[in-house]
């Protein structure tokens, strides 16, 4: 039962307004609009004051929030008066200006509360009276804006300063948002704050700050709700609170309310009350609890009403916590008296389960009621599991995973999962509805074996091929289950290997193909005769060569006595083969050159070397051959199976016919032509003439040598004279 009861009051609570507002005791005189208002003294006062058949009241009264009564005070001495402004300054009130409905007055006057008397001051200097915007900071009052009379031109933007202690006005710079009344201002924290209002045609909702020490205004966060003028302010705890208010030309009040706070430059909507819709009130702050009273309502009726807004009273706010968790909540305000669900009058109490609480209190003189709603979360289940050691090149997944949670892990990643790769600790904080659980886990990793066999190779037939996997303490299984550290290759196969270093195996593939040596045979050893040459051929499909003399033909050519040998590659297998290549001398085989003979010459041709056989043209075999006849002579002769030859053409030649004559006697005076020509002959005579005649003149002996195609001639004759 207890449990559907307070579900009820949470119910009902919805469709309440905020208890922040409290009334009090109502206006107790006739209700009054525009009236001005103050607080001084830990008192507030509204004072002047429109009434609903038109005229204006001169009464003082005064609120009391400690015994919240009304007292009236000395009546104000100066024209009753209606939207006039008032400040305070070092515990006075200057209160002035406004209209009577007709006629606008600039004229001011000073409240002492302490003499409960009044005194008139300097009457404020600018154009403006009716609904002008007024404050004070700093010991002095700032009054500016209005108008001073009904149409737009009648609305102003001047500002001024009041000095108390010289009872003297200075202008300052105008309003940085134009002609204005009917708006707020308030000054919080060394600066001013003014807005809203209207100049008879338009309703606004801006914002302004005024900097006393630049003389300066600046924009700030514009109004949130509706543009509206006349609305009720006031500050509480350095805060503007600005609600109600009407638009121009409305008939009808507003109700909502906001905050502004100047340290962020924001406004933040309030609870309003039930009878929030209020205008042109009196309206005052005291010891951070803001009042209202009298005014418009909501039809633009005059209201006594009276409330007062506290923000600070207890609040209870709905929470959430974890299972485990103690929720302690202190309710302790000055003069305030409770009762709990339980009958109970704790100031303080304690929750450790899921459930709604409510409470009831009284703190001066206002009744208030709230209900906790407290939820104990379940934490989340984190495992990470146990302290791991993995082996090199491993991965860990750790899974955090719990629905709807989020999730910070050691290194600010927010997944569910994270992936171990190396040694570390790894921790992760899981979060569900505000409630979190961590887990941390230890992850070392062990090395794994160094296996390596090696690229996958191409061997030769016949050869082996050592596979090493050695690694100090492991242990090893190849392919063919055979457990030692190495393993033989003789033959073409995959060879694989799985080494375990203290649980931590690596494994390695080869491939071993064999590949058949190329055929090379470069013949036996051989001797060559002088001037022959040999081919040596090692030729192989696809093979490369390398020979003795760095070429790398298929082919070699001999041509000289020496050691050769070649290299033949294919696949990576290579064959080599060597020949030894003498060379024996051919035997010396000169007949001489072509040559004519003379007739009834002979030629020995002699082809002589030791140990030869000989073989002429005419098959005979002697070392040599006599030539007596015109023709081509030819010899072979083998030397050890070496085999020289040469060839001659002998021609033969007729001698040349030459005929001097027989001895002569001449007589003196006479001479003799001695004629020795043949066709193509040359001539030589004893005195060495080259003619063919010669013709003797003296005694003497004569002779000629004729020569045809290398044959001679010769004939003497000997001339005497008588």
């Amino acid at each position: 039962m207890r449990f559907l009861l307070l579900l009820n009051v949470l119910f009902l609570s919805q469709f309440t307004f905020s208890q922040d507002w409290c009334q009090k005791a109502d206006y107790p005189d006739r209700p009054v609009y525009a009236p001005m208002s103050f607080s001084v003294g830990g008192m507030g006062y509204s004072v002047s004051g429109g009434m609903k058949n038109g005229n204006n009241t001169n009464k003082l009264w005064e609120y009391d929030p400690v015994g919240n009564n009304w007292t009236q005070r000395a009546n104000f001495p100066g024209t009753s008066r209606r939207n006039g402004i008032s400040f305070t300054v070092n515990g006075e009130a200057f209160v002035g200006c406004g209209w009577t409905g007709s006629t606008r007055l600039r004229t001011m006057y000073k409240y002492d509360p302490l003499t409960n008397s009044w005194s008139s001051t300097t009457s404020y200097p600018g154009v403006g009276g009716r609904g002008s915007f007024a404050t004070s900071l700093n010991g002095k009052g700032y009054v500016g804006g209005g108008a001073n009379g009904t149409g737009t031109n009648s609305v102003q933007r001047d500002f001024w300063e009041y000095d108390p202690i010289t009872n003297s006005w200075s202008q300052l710079a105008n309003f940085g948002f134009g002609n204005r009344l009917g708006g707020v201002m308030h000054a919080v924290n060394n600066r001013i704050y003014a807005g809203l209002g209207h100049d008879q045609v338009i309703s606004y909702d801006d914002f302004w700050e005024y900097n006393p020490q630049t003389n300066s205004w600046s924009q700030v966060a514009s109004f949130p709700g509706v543009d509206r003028l006349n609305p009720v302010s006031f500050v509480i705890d350095n805060k503007i609170i600005v609600g109600g208010g009407y638009t121009l030309g409305a008939l009808s009040c507003l109700s909502d309310y906001y905050e502004y706070d100047p340290t962020n430059n924001t406004w933040t909507s309030i609870n309003g009350f039930v009878d929030g819709a209020r205008a042109i009130s009196a309206a005052f702050s005291i010891n951070n609890r803001g009042y209202l009273s009298t005014g418009w309502g909501a039809n633009k009726d005059t209201i006594r009403n009276t409330w007062e807004y506290d923000p600070n009273k207890i609040k209870i706010v709905d929470t959430t916590f974890c299972v485990g968790d103690t929720f302690v909540y202190d309710a302790f305000r000055p003069n305030a008296s409770y009762t709990w669900y339980d009958n109970s009058s704790d100031t303080v109490k304690s929750f450790t389960t899921t459930g709604i609480y409510f409470l009831d209190y009284t703190i001066h003189g206002c009744n208030y009621s709230d209900t906790l709603k407290l939820t104990f979360n379940p934490n989340p289940i984190v495992d990470l599991g146990s302290d791991t050691t993995l082996c090199q090149g491993e991965s860990l997944i750790l899974d955090a995973t719990n629905s709807g949670a989020t999730y910070a892990w050691q290194d600010n990643s927010t997944n569910a999962t994270f992936t171990v790769t190396q040694a570390g600790q790894y921790w992760v904080d899981v979060t569900t509805n505000g409630c979190s659980t961590s887990d941390t886990i230890n992850v070392s990793y062990k090395p794994l074996p160094v296996v390596i066999l090696g690229n996958d190779t191409t061997l030769c037939d016949g050869e082996t091929l050592t596979l090493d996997a050695t690694n100090s303490g492991a242990t090893y299984l190849w392919q063919d289950n055979s457990t030692n550290a190495t393993y033989t290759v003789s033959q073409a196969d995959t060879f694989y290997v799985a080494v375990d270093l203290n649980g931590c195996i690596a494994t390695d593939t080869i491939i071993v193909d064999y590949q058949s040596y190329p055929i090379v045979d470069l013949g036996a050893d051989t001797t060559l005769c002088q001037g022959e040459s040999f081919t040596l051929n090692a030729t192989n499909s696809g093979a490369t060569y390398a020979w003795q003399d760095n070429s790398t033909n298929a082919t070699f050519t001999v041509n000289q006595a020496g050691q050769y040998w070649v290299d033949v590659t294919t696949n990576g297998c290579s064959t080599s083969d060597t020949i030894n290549v003498s060379y024996k001398p051919l035997p010396v085989v000169i007949l001489g050159n072509d040559t004519t003979l003379c007739d009834g010459e002979t030629l020995t041709l002699d082809a002589t070397n030791s140990g030869a056989t000989y073989l002429w043209q005419d098959n005979s075999t002697n070392a040599t051959y006599t030539v007596s006849q015109a023709d081509t002579f030819y010899v072979a002769v083998d030397l050890n199976g070496c085999i020289a030859t040469d060839t001659i053409i002998v021609d033969y030649q007729s001698y040349p016919l030459v005929d001097l004559g027989a001895d002569t006697t001449l007589c003196q005076g006479e001479s003799l032509t001695l004629d020795a020509t043949n066709s193509g002959a040359t001539y030589v005579w004893q005195d060495n003439s080259t003619n063919a005649t010669f013709t003797v003149t003296q005694a003497g002996q004569y002779w000629v040598d004729v020569t045809t195609n290398g044959c001679s001639t010769s004939d003497t004759i000997n001339v005497s004279y008588k």
